[in-house]
Formats: C-alpha cells, sequence, structure tokens
C-alpha cells in the first residue's frame, strides 16, 4: 500500500466506519466529554423516526464488526478471541485491514480488551450480520459498543494514527468531508 492510499484509509476509510458506529448515540459524549444532539425533529412521524432509528442501529452494528475485524480479533469456534486474518495474499484481491497500513498493529488476542471485541464482534455476527435464532449471543447494548469503540480507538491512535503524527479524533469529528 502506498503513502497515498496509507493516507485515504486515515482520514477516510476508517474515521466514516466510527462515525457509523457512532450515528445519534451518546458516545461522542462519553468519549469526548460533549453532548450529541439527536432529538426527533417535529417535521418526522414516529413511525419513520423509528425506521430511522433501527437503520442507524443496524449501521451501528454493521460497522463496529468492520472495525473489530480490521483490529484483527473475532471469535473462534471455541468462544476465545482470535486474530482476525485476512485471505492469502493472492486470493484477497480487494480485502484491506491494520497490518495493511502498518505492519505488527494488529490486535493481541491474549488480552481482556480482545475478549470484549471478540464477543461483541459474535454478538454482531449472529444478532445482525446473519439471520439467527436462538443463537445465545453476547448482548449487543449502548454501553458495551461504548466500550467497544474506546478500545478500538486506542488502539487505532496508539498502533497507526500516532506514528503517522496524525490524531484519529480530527478525522472522525470533522466538521465537513
Amino acid at each position: 500500500m502506498d503513502q497515498e492510499d496509507r493516507d485515504a484509509w486515515l482520514s477516510t476509510h476508517i474515521p466514516h466506519r466510527i462515525r457509523a458506529a457512532i450515528a445519534q448515540s451518546d458516545v461522542r459524549g462519553t468519549l469526548l466529554n460533549e453532548q450529541p444532539s439527536f432529538s426527533k425533529p417535529e417535521t418526522v412521524d414516529d413511525i419513520t423516526w423509528r425506521c430511522h432509528g433501527d437503520s442507524i442501529w443496524e449501521g451501528r452494528l454493521a460497522s463496529v464488526r468492520w472495525l473489530i475485524e480490521f483490529v484483527g480479533i473475532r471469535q473462534g469456534k471455541d468462544g476465545k478471541p482470535k486474530t482476525s486474518e485476512p485471505k492469502p495474499e493472492g486470493e484477497r484481491k480487494y480485502d484491506v485491514w491494520i497490518e495493511d497500513l502498518t505492519p505488527g498493529t494488529k490486535m493481541n488476542p491474549d488480552t481482556d480488551e480482545a475478549r470484549v471485541l471478540a464477543d461483541f464482534w459474535m454478538g454482531c455476527t449472529r444478532g445482525s450480520s446473519h439471520a439467527t435464532d436462538a443463537s445465545n449471543h453476547p448482548p449487543l447494548d449502548d454501553r458495551r459498543r461504548v466500550q467497544v469503540i474506546g478500545i478500538i480507538l486506542n488502539h487505532l491512535q496508539k498502533n497507526i494514527y500516532e506514528p503517522a503524527g496524525k490524531n484519529i479524533k480530527d478525522y472522525v469529528w470533522c466538521r465537513s468531508g
């Protein structure tokens, strides 16, 4: 990956998923001590507002799952965190993950943080990404989602943004773009 591609991932692709993962939620308040505004406009009826909310929730889960895999974690069949590996070089024509930006930056699966991410990844997989029934998936609630996003933001900042002399929050909370 050349520097232009790397810059596009740092400034556009990763922040896009983070913004989708926190859309209309209190994550900004939790992570930045800001109060977001997401009250229902008077011109929107209750059914439309509910549809917006449900689609935002599903988008959040898809984005969080993307980010968890991007940092290199998923849950194995044994229920333990494992490294999310991309397909072999010849088979992954379009796949990108954190190691493509900065080698040696995937998350260690043998940490408490990886366990939190792996559990939420499985919840997203069973509770949203695939149709399942009685899967007993890990809970998908805002408290856990905020925790997961905090772990991901810290990992990305420490391992790919900081070494590049950048701050992830400058890209995620930009006012345009």
